[in-house]
């Protein structure tokens, strides 16, 4: 990938469809970043798009185009007023 950094060639999010989601049908939405340009990567637990004031479940974001992982991260991430039933997917079952 010519002009990309060694970061983003070395990128291994899952694609939507290797999680059963949907298409990104946004993905050449003008009025929404790329994932390359808001550095959407890992994220930690206090800090990750499930958690996030953008975040659109299941899978989308107002901000960034393309299927959004909830345990992924990015620049613009700002933390939403948590509600109980956010930050679910982060609960290990008992026993699990």
């Amino acid at each position: 990938m010519p002009g990309k950094s060694r970061y983003l060639r070395a990128h291994n999010e899952p694609d939507a469809d290797d999680r059963g989601g949907p298409p990104d049908y946004d993905a050449d939405d003008p009025s929404k970043r790329s994932k390359a340009s808001v550095n959407y990567s890992k994220g930690m637990p206090e800090s990750h798009c499930g958690i996030c004031r953008y975040f659109q479940p299941p899978n989308a974001c107002q901000l960034v185009a393309g299927h959004i992982v909830p345990d992924y991260w990015c620049r613009l991430f700002k933390k939403a007023k948590l509600l109980p039933q956010m930050g679910k997917h982060l609960i290990k079952k008992a026993g699990a």
